[in-house]
């Protein structure tokens, strides 16, 4: 394969956080079935279509896999986006926009993947990356639910208090950070993901300046520490707690009662305009 003999590779500069991050990007062929003549593609044709999208939305990772799939049979037509499997609702409702220039009567559909690899020279380090990060990373998660669901649990809890428990306990600031504040809006998108979009991004908010979309594909660990959560709950790391931990953090999400309250109002989640989460930053590190 061309990514592993570092061949065939085009250059790609992406901006991060206001870091500068530079890849390797490798296309696959281009891979078609049905009337695939009448339709008027090139090896480049969705790179060209998705390119400056697909870049705004890398991060720090060391590598991210894209896959693009259109499909059209008649008047009925697909097109789906995934970015290290996770799919992104525009650029798929870009790709189906594509498709539905084809024509008419035909059955068609086109399949490609681009890979990037960033170079070594731009990576920030990151701890919960390669070796045991992972298990790392679900230590971690598990202690910070741990005391989580331990304050929530006290009659006087101060909601406030459980962030700088978190982060007293686990030593990392952007981590317990991001267990506190992600992992509710995480189990909220698990949990009602047949009902509504969830956005692609992030605004976090520093005082006294501007606030700053960033894609959750851009955070390294952002749907990372959802695997860890859902893996621990597979592995019945909390016993009986774990029905009450999932309901617990969907309840403290702020898109959860937002959802709630478009229902309890006769509204279709569909058609709800989900609000971008908003972070107050002090500690916060951008991986």
């Amino acid at each position: 394969m061309d990514m592993n003999a570092e061949i065939n590779f085009q250059k790609v500069t992406s901006k991060y956080a206001k870091t500068t991050h530079n890849w390797k990007m490798y296309k696959s062929n281009l891979v078609g079935m049905g009337d695939v003549k009448e339709i008027q593609t090139e090896p480049d044709t969705y790179w060209n279509l998705l390119k400056d999208e697909i870049i705004a939305r890398l991060g720090n990772n060391k590598n991210y896999y894209v896959k693009i799939f259109g499909s059209k049979y008649n008047d009925d037509v697909t097109g789906e986006v995934r970015i290290n499997n996770i799919k992104s609702e525009n650029l798929s409702n870009m790709v189906a926009d594509f498709v539905r220039t084809w024509p008419n009567k035909v059955f068609a559909s086109q399949k490609q993947f681009l890979f990037f690899s960033q170079e070594e020279d731009t990576i920030i380090p990151d701890p919960y990356c390669g070796g045991n990060g992972y298990q790392l990373l679900m230590d971690k998660v598990k202690q910070a639910i741990d005391i989580y669901m331990e304050l929530m649990d006290k009659e006087d809890f101060d909601y406030d208090e459980i962030y700088p428990a978190i982060k007293n306990a686990i030593g990392d600031p952007t981590l317990a950070y991001e267990c506190f504040y992600f992992l509710p809006e995480i189990c909220t998108e698990n949990a009602f993901e047949d009902k509504f979009v969830a956005p692609e991004f992030v605004s976090f908010y520093y005082p006294k300046e501007d606030s700053e979309l960033v894609y959750k594909s851009q955070l390294s660990n952002y749907y990372r520490i959802g695997y860890a959560l859902f893996d621990l709950f597979e592995q019945g790391a909390f016993g009986e707690r774990t029905n009450d931990i999932y309901r617990t953090l969907i309840g403290n999400s702020s898109v959860a009662r937002g959802l709630s309250a478009a229902m309890e109002g006769g509204s279709d989640p569909h058609d709800c305009k989900v609000c971008t989460s908003y972070c107050y930053i002090d500690e916060y590190i951008f991986r």
